[in-house]
């Protein structure tokens, strides 16, 4: 879990600025419209894999945002975790940690306790794409069927419901909308489903 950068209202929502990393990933870091573009495809490629058809516009958005938000697409690690190719911050289990296959990093619980774990590490990119589609999407029937109808604030509640995150439900529904309004803007498309209360 990350802290939150200061908040924003702004039209009856309430938008967070990009999440404020801990010690393994860099506060900030912004997608370039090329990573963007190159999310894109892979992670289409990934659900194909996974699902054996292409996502809906709604499935692409969702996954996308996802690891915009968890790791700026793979990019926003460093340290050990520095081209570990692991797209949605996903866990390995308790240290010691394999170091072939993980890498220790410390996180931070919704109380802001901070603890150590592993977290996996992938062989390519698309490796790490196929499994964030696995843990969040074929683990959560329900945060991928909601997410295909467009509504991703909904997802998102799914997605906390079932433990995804531990961050408070309105800080990572602001966050996701910001990343939507992010991939949106640079891959010129509307969002699906309109644009989401928070």
């Amino acid at each position: 879990m990350r802290r939150w950068l200061p908040w924003l209202v702004l039209g009856g929502l309430l938008l967070l600025s990009r999440p404020m990393a801990t010690t393994t990933k860099k506060a900030g870091k912004r997608a370039t419209k090329a990573q963007h573009a190159r999310a894109r495809e892979l992670a289409t490629e990934a659900f194909a894999q996974v699902y054996g058809h292409a996502p809906s516009l709604g499935e692409r958005q969702y996954l996308q945002a996802v690891a915009c938000l968890e790791t700026t697409y793979g990019a926003g690690w460093r340290g050990d975790g520095k081209g570990s190719n692991n797209m949605g911050a996903i866990q390995a289990g308790r240290p010691p940690c394999n170091p072939a296959t993980s890498f220790e990093t410390r996180d931070t619980h919704a109380d802001g306790t901070v603890y150590r774990w592993c977290y996996k590490r992938y062989a390519t990119p698309l490796d790490g794409w196929v499994d964030l589609v696995r843990v969040l999407f074929k683990k959560r029937e329900g945060v991928r069927a909601l997410a295909a109808g467009g509504d991703f604030m909904a997802a998102v509640a799914e997605q906390r419901r079932t433990k995804y995150f531990e961050a408070p439900l309105a800080r990572y529904q602001s966050a996701i909308f910001s990343c939507l309004r992010e991939l949106s803007d640079a891959l010129g498309e509307p969002l699906a489903g309109g644009v989401p209360r928070v």
